[in-house]
């Protein structure tokens, strides 16, 4: 589905594919959910995988499988997202509610993740900050990582920044610090418009399977 603003209240069997200005999910979808828009916001639950991009990206409620999203902030991607009628920060946003049964795949200007993942976690941000919990390992790569006390991972915190952090003590049993590879740096907005791509693409792919579906069945029959 596709309009400028899409809010989800329901309950959707199967899978949701959209894409609009704003998209929101407060109802259930037993699938799989691949969004993309210039705000997201999930306040209700999918059973399965979440795949997101956009310039915001809010998650409140609840991921049954992975998490896969690419959203802006950071240098050029600071301006709030806006549609016709709501306002989302840029970035991606986990609230400490936030619950990702499996693994969370980040990648954007800015990450503010507070929530809790089961699995692992990837994150390549210009700024990340970590809150909340992670149940296997957490890779943090950033210009800026900030560690808070509230965090906590079950294996070990791998990071890669500019410059050494503190790490409170306790949040994971064991810390591993890496300076940045040689070379340029990997353009966090570069990294964005990728994804953002690649996921149009599957979004026009599933469309125009839709459409051929949709003339098929107006053929007549002999």
């Amino acid at each position: 589905m596709g309009a400028s603003e899409i809010y989800i209240d329901g309950t959707i069997e199967g899978d949701l594919i959209a894409a609009g200005g704003y998209i929101e999910i407060n109802g259930v979808v037993t699938g799989d959910a691949i969004v993309a828009g210039g705000g997201i916001s999930l306040n209700g639950e999918v059973e399965d995988d979440v795949r997101a991009a956009g310039g915001g990206v809010d998650i409140s409620g609840t991921i049954g499988d992975d998490f896969v999203a690419a959203a802006g902030g950071g240098s050029g991607f600071m301006m709030p997202v806006q549609s016709d009628t709501q306002t989302v920060e840029p970035g991606i946003h986990l609230a400490d509610n936030a619950q990702v049964g499996g693994d969370a795949l980040l990648a954007g200007g800015v990450g503010d993740l507070a929530g809790t993942i089961n699995g692992e976690l990837r994150a390549g941000m210009g700024q990340v900050s970590l809150a909340g919990q992670v149940g296997e390992d957490a890779h943090l790569s950033a210009g800026t990582v900030t560690v808070a006390e509230t965090a906590q991972v079950g294996q070990t915190l791998f990071y890669n920044s500019e410059e050494q952090t503190t790490i409170p003590s306790g949040v994971a049993a064991k810390v591993e610090y890496s300076p940045p590879p040689q070379g340029t740096p990997a353009d966090p907005a570069s990294v964005l418009l990728g994804w953002l791509f690649r996921t149009l693409l599957i979004l026009a792919g599933f469309a125009l399977l839709g459409w051929l579906l949709f003339c098929s069945c107006l053929e007549p029959w002999f």
